[in-house]
């Protein structure tokens, strides 16, 4: 949980990184909005497996109907 955290963490630092680093002209604009899109989706992934490691039943309950909805 820990290692998530810290990840989290260094995603918020690289979004600021890449927001200066298009005030500073190093990235197009372009590039900038597309790497942000995919650390968006990062954070995300990132934030879902958190949730789901701090409360196990939700992972147990989601198994079940995945396997239930595949059957």
């Amino acid at each position: 949980m820990q290692f998530i955290g810290i990840a989290l963490g260094s995603a918020a630092e690289l979004h600021t990184q890449l927001l200066l680093s298009k005030e500073l002209t190093y990235l197009s604009e372009k590039d900038v909005y597309r790497l942000i899109q995919a650390l968006t989706e990062i954070q995300k992934m990132l934030s879902g497996l958190k949730l789901k490691l701090r409360n196990p039943d939700n992972v147990a309950n989601t198994r079940n109907s995945q396997l239930a909805t595949s059957n």
